[in-house]
C-alpha cells in the first residue's frame, strides 16, 4: 500500500469513529502520556492544537501549562511551522488551515535544544515509530531541526498500521502512544 492509499484508508477509518470513541481514545492517550517518565520530567514541550480528526491533546497542554512548564504550539507560515509560546486559550487565533494558533512570542530556532518532548500528530503510525503525515512535510521538516528531542507520536487505535511506508525525508518517532 502506498502513502496515498494508506491516507485514504485511515481517513475512512477515522470517519467511522463516533465523537464518544474519539474522546475516549484521546483521553486514554493523554492518561498514558501523563503516566510516562518522559512527561513527568518535561519542562518544555511542543504539542499541537488538534483538528477534529486528530487526537485531542488539550489535556496535556493544560497539564504542562498549569504546572509552569513551557508549552509550544506550531503556527503555519508558508511551508514551514514556526513555534510560538502558548500563553493560555484566550491568546489563540484562527490561523492557516483553520487551526487555532497561539499569538504569543516566537520561540527562536536557536532555543530548540531546550525542548524536552515533541508530541506529534499523524495520519498513521506503526509500532517501529514510523509516521505518515498529511503529505505536505510540515512536521518532517520541523523534526529534522529537533534531533535531540524525544519524539512521541499520538493517535487513535484505528490509525495504527502494521507498517508505514517511510522515505528518506520522513522522521521516526521514539515512541507511539495510541488509545
Amino acid at each position: 500500500m502506498d502513502k496515498k492509499e494508506m491516507r485514504r484508508l485511515v481517513r475512512e477509518r477515522k470517519a467511522q469513529l463516533s465523537e464518544e470513541e474519539r474522546s475516549r481514545e484521546s483521553n486514554e492517550v493523554c492518561r498514558k502520556v501523563k503516566a510516562s517518565d518522559i512527561w513527568q520530567n518535561t519542562k518544555t514541550a511542543l504539542l499541537y492544537w488538534a483538528l477534529k480528526d486528530e487526537t485531542d491533546v488539550g489535556e496535556l497542554i493544560d497539564d504542562l501549562y498549569a504546572r509552569g512548564g513551557m508549552v509550544l504550539l506550531p503556527t503555519c507560515v508558508g511551508d514551514d511551522l514556526v513555534l510560538r509560546i502558548y500563553e493560555g486559550k484566550e491568546k489563540m487565533a484562527i490561523g492557516a488551515f483553520d487551526i487555532a494558533e497561539p499569538t504569543g512570542q516566537v520561540f527562536e530556532e536557536k532555543d530548540y535544544g531546550k525542548i524536552d518532548l515533541v508530541i506529534v500528530p499523524g495520519m498513521a503510525f506503526d509500532h517501529k515509530g514510523g509516521r505518515l503525515g498529511r503529505g505536505r512535510g510540515f512536521y518532517d521538516r520541523l523534526l529534522k531541526k529537533l534531533p535531540n528531542c524525544y519524539k512521541m507520536g499520538v493517535c487513535w487505535s484505528v490509525q495504527m498500521m502494521e507498517e508505514v511506508v517511510m522515505e528518506e525525508e520522513d522522521v521516526r518517532m521514539e515512541e507511539v502512544v495510541n488509545g
